[in-house]
């Protein structure tokens, strides 16, 4: 841990600048796909009646727009990119702070994985799924959560309209970017070439379309989030960008909305509470703006972010908190005419999202920094500097932070204005995916293997 001098970031290509300065730059290319595109990171749930739960204290989170019953289901499983709300935030409570792979300790159970694939796993009830590819098929796989059996898979190879012509091997960083959202009823995938698929839980297709082939080099990267029976789909492009709205029954389009005069990126949409109602916020550079969950209309925009986009949003106490590497780290009031009210150029994100708890706000850099700011006014309360870069987000969960760092090792933090270090977890594989949390247990996928592990 030390301090360090403020040290603005200049605008450049995340990927013409190599690895991170410490364990990456000796690392491979393929790498640094996936979840450092998408991102990474989980909020989840636990199996208690709804009169024994609590409203989660990672974002007083309001349910004035959704019936209770159904916000309190979306809660309990970790259904989208960083959890039901694609923040970070998760209600689960008794999850270890201490495991060991290699030594076996609450380490429950461990499975490979044959293909490459960097999004991250989603949870509904005792299912878990996540996707891979090669540069021939794209797969999606269901895991039973409680035994890591691999009750189905599904080769995505009868997609309405999927380009005939599309040269999957052009794609450094692979087919299975983004990372799947499931409502409970259907699951749904996207992957690098714009094919867009929804299974029932069984893995039976139930329609697919393509958006068309996304024009940047990386293939398309942001992962899938839904609101009540709409699939969201964030399709920023070198030529610009569109916000989809999907029936997620039919797959018809139901709206979309142009994103003009910004540059292809990879962040992931949010759902966040303004104000005590719900809107759709992206990221994209130039700018972070905040959009109707019913028409797509936009309701504001500021301009704050710069480069090549990998990172998404953290939300709450009725702000967005944006940052990137090779812009700066902002805190954006929506309210009334929306504003930066606070920004910051020491320590940037470049892949991992940062993460929003009872009015802290908490970042993981590429160069090794956990760093908790004060979500209101932008103080920095304490860093922590590591031995390695962040590039799965780091989540909030029954009042601890955890960052996980390319190496594999979890850091584990009480939250709070004072640095409070729990100790380290050790996983000894490399990991760019965010982890999945429920019930007590935290899954992982690292490159080659899923793991589980809880208390023992």
């Amino acid at each position: 841990m030390k301090n360090t001098s403020k040290s603005p970031h200049q605008d450049q290509n995340i990927f013409s600048k190599g690895f991170p300065q410490k364990a990456f730059a000796n690392y491979p290319f393929s790498f640094y796909s996936g979840n450092l595109l998408i991102f990474l990171f989980a909020g989840i749930l636990f199996n208690l009646s709804p009169s024994q739960q609590t409203i989660p204290t990672i974002e007083k989170i309001h349910i004035d727009s959704l019936p209770e019953s159904s916000f309190e289901k979306r809660l309990q499983n970790h259904c989208s990119f960083r959890g039901p709300l694609g923040t970070g935030g998760s209600i689960h409570k008794n999850l270890p702070v201490e495991w060991n792979a290699e030594e076996g300790k609450n380490l429950l159970w461990k499975v490979p994985l044959e293909k490459i694939g960097y999004n991250s796993p989603i949870i509904w009830e005792d299912r878990l799924f996540l996707s891979s590819s090669d540069s021939i098929e794209k797969m999606i796989h269901c895991f039973n959560r409680h035994t890591g059996d691999l009750l189905w898979e599904k080769n995505i190879d009868n997609v309405e309209g999927s380009p005939k012509d599309f040269n999957a091997n052009a794609i450094i960083f692979g087919l299975s970017l983004p990372t799947l959202t499931t409502d409970g009823k259907r699951l749904y995938g996207i992957f690098a070439s714009g094919d867009l698929i929804s299974l029932d839980l069984d893995g039976n297709q139930v329609w697919s379309r393509n958006l068309g082939i996304p024009d940047n080099q990386y293939g398309h990267g942001s992962s899938l989030i839904w609101w009540e029976e709409k699939l969201y789909i964030q399709y920023d492009t070198n030529t610009g960008g569109i916000l989809y709205a999907i029936n997620s029954s039919t797959g018809e389009i139901l709206w979309q909305t142009e994103r003009k005069n910004l540059h292809s990126g990879w962040s992931s949409p949010i759902l966040a509470s303004i104000g005590g109602e719900y809107q759709l916020v992206l990221s994209a550079n130039p700018y972070v703006a905040g959009y109707d969950l019913e028409n797509g209309k936009m309701l504001w925009s500021v301009d704050c972010m710069s480069g090549e986009l990998a990172t998404s949003l953290a939300a709450g106490g009725d702000l967005i908190f944006a940052g990137n590497e090779y812009a700066k780290l902002v805190a954006i009031s929506p309210k009334d005419s929306a504003k930066i009210i606070w920004e910051d150029f020491e320590h940037l994100p470049e892949a991992a999202s940062p993460v929003f708890s009872e009015g802290l706000l908490y970042v993981a850099t590429r160069t090794g920094y956990i760093v908790c700011y004060d979500a209101q006014t932008g103080e920095k309360y304490w860093e922590y500097e590591s031995d390695d870069g962040f590039f799965s987000s780091p989540f909030v969960a029954d009042g601890k932070l955890y960052a996980l760092d390319f190496l594999g090792t979890m850091f584990i933090f009480n939250t709070g204005k004072e640095m409070d270090f729990i100790g380290k977890a050790l996983l000894g594989e490399n990991v760019a995916a965010t982890p999945a949390c429920a019930d007590g247990r935290i899954y992982i996928r690292s490159y080659n293997h899923l793991y589980c592990f809880g208390n023992e």
